[in-house]
């Protein structure tokens, strides 16, 4: 897509004389000129002289150099003319005026104030950029009609000056894997020349996904993209970009195109679009809200409905103000998990977490690649848990995403809410997380991770016995508050003791036992347990 900047003024200088029309010529041999045919070159001419000592520069500052071409357009833009630069002479061209042919303009009105773009086709590669000129009074061009920059067919204008607009440059730092940028500037270059240090590189298209940057794709000031690199310090130059950065319904990758801005002065139109908070990702790391935006930094930001931000950091609104961004759940728990290579990311759980809650810790999307990301499946970082009693069955889990984590990887309970204990699954294991066992260590790697939580035992509980009558086989569950001496076992009507189940010193936590009454008469028994002084007792009926 060809960005066409236009200059809405010029400072013009002078008068004119009448001069012969001339054709703009051909464009340098070997060339690629596709917008020749745009030109208008016949009818109605205003001749313009470009002197050498002119010295039209491209966006980088170079000098034009021979065979690179300079144009003339209208203020709809129309090309009305082009000449082809020769090195020691400059270029002559012919501004055409919009003929009578038809109703539509297709040059320059009487009176249009004269706009130019230099274009460089010795690199075998269109760049526009507005530019814009003085002109030489009157009085010193030694020709009969002259104007001051202004169109009307018969005149001859001669540039004193010629420069384009001031280009910028800004430094990208990129780390070894996957970057998430933005470009800073316009930058006529494609992907594969201004990152020469990047092999690949996606796009994220709302909806649809990421889709893969081609080398020779040019990437929009402001529109966010993931790359892969090695470690490099790059510069890139191009013209100021505009600080409206287009966005789609949904998730979207954006940037700063200008000056480091807070997140909060960052304006939606329409008003109120904004569902999230700007996410960065440092390499190395999981995600992270962000509290400024960066020029050459990607963020990732959810909006509501398609439409524009302003990201000049004009102090117009706080878009902030109702944007999620995490934070803290008070009277919850939290999992931070860090693998081998000290990623972390931190996942919460809450009982009662209502659903505003848990949309302000959705994620963006998942990164490409193996880059380190945990999130609960669904694409959030919080989940609500409905804890079971102390000896009840497991509660339902949630299942948890891990990519890119390096192994041993330790999980870390951090908790505001004692009352609840965890069960956490790491493929064929299972770890138990409380405020005694705060902290385990996966040494296997696996992709199969999974939260279960339960109360904590605040005393000695023995479950119920189940099934109950029982045939064969059945399966009871006890609470232990704090480590201490367990011991379990059936006796008959008469108090005699017929089976063992549990002895011995157990840490804090929910246990099961098995009893095999496969040996047992049916009728009537008792399961009794004792702790540290306390007595627990349930009944138990055998069939045959």
């Amino acid at each position: 897509m060809r960005l066409r900047v236009l200059i809405s003024s010029l400072v013009a200088l002078a008068g004119a004389v009448v001069v012969a029309p001339v054709v703009a010529p051909a464009a340098a041999a070997g060339q690629p000129f596709t917008y020749a045919q745009e030109c208008i070159t016949s009818v109605h001419n205003a001749t313009v002289h470009l002197p050498a000592n002119a010295a039209p520069t491209l966006p980088s500052g170079a000098p034009l150099a021979a065979g690179d071409t300079v144009a003339v357009y209208t203020a709809d833009g129309t090309c009305a003319g082009y000449g082809v630069w020769k090195e020691g002479e400059g270029a002559t061209l012919a501004a055409a005026g919009t003929d009578s042919i038809d109703a539509s303009p297709d040059g320059y009105a009487t009176g249009a104030a004269l706009k130019f773009e230099v274009f460089d086709v010795s690199a075998s590669r269109t760049v526009e950029v507005g530019a814009a000129a003085s002109f030489v009074p009157c009085d010193e061009v030694d020709v009969s009609v002259c104007r001051t920059g202004t169109y009307e067919k018969g005149t001859f204008h001669e540039v004193a000056e010629f420069e384009s607009e001031t280009a910028v440059t800004r430094t990208l730092t990129l780390a070894e894997g996957w970057n998430f940028i933005s470009m800073p500037v316009q930058s006529p270059l494609p992907f594969g020349e201004l990152l020469p240090a990047c092999s690949s590189g996606y796009f994220y298209v709302p909806g649809e996904g990421y889709t893969a940057i081609g080398n020779d794709e040019t990437l929009p000031a402001g529109t966010g993209a993931v790359v892969q690199c090695a470690a490099d310090t790059t510069s890139v130059t191009g013209q100021p970009a505009s600080p409206l950065v287009e966005v789609e319904e949904g998730w979207n990758l954006v940037g700063g195109t200008e000056d480091t801005v807070a997140a909060g002065a960052v304006v939606s139109t329409p008003s109120g679009i904004l569902a999230s908070a700007f996410f960065r990702l440092p390499p190395g790391e999981g995600y992270q809200p962000a509290t400024e935006l960066r020029p050459g930094e990607g963020y990732w930001v959810k909006t509501t409905a398609a439409g524009t931000l302003d990201v000049s950091g004009e102090p117009v609104g706080l878009a902030s103000a109702s944007q999620g961004g995490g934070g803290r759940l008070t009277e919850a728990s939290r999992l931070v998990l860090t693998d081998a290579n000290g990623r972390s990311s931190t996942l919460w759980l809450k009982e009662g977490l209502s659903t505003e809650q848990r949309r302000r810790f959705e994620r963006p999307p998942v990164p490409p690649g193996d880059v380190f990301d945990v999130r609960f499946a669904g694409g959030y970082a919080a989940a609500a848990i409905d804890a079971a009693g102390p000896t009840e069955p497991r509660a339902p889990g949630h299942r948890i995403q891990m990519q890119g984590g390096a192994f041993p990887v330790e999980v870390r309970l951090k908790t505001d809410d004692a009352r609840h204990r965890f069960t956490l699954s790491a493929g064929a294991n299972e770890f138990s997380l409380s405020d005694e066992q705060s902290s385990v260590r996966i040494q296997q790697a696996t992709d199969r991770f999974a939260v279960a939580a339960a109360q904590v035992p605040r005393a000695f509980e023995l479950g119920t016995v189940f099934p109950n009558p029982i045939r064969d086989r059945a399966q009871l569950t006890y609470a232990v508050p704090n480590e201490a001496e367990v011991s379990i076992a059936v006796y008959d009507l008469l108090g005699r003791r017929v089976a063992r189940l549990v002895e011995g010193r157990k840490e804090a936590g929910v246990h099961r036992a098995r009893l095999d009454a496969g040996r047992l008469a049916s009728g009537r028994y008792f399961v009794q347990m004792q702790a540290e002084g306390v007595r627990k007792t349930r009944s138990l009926t055998v069939v045959r």
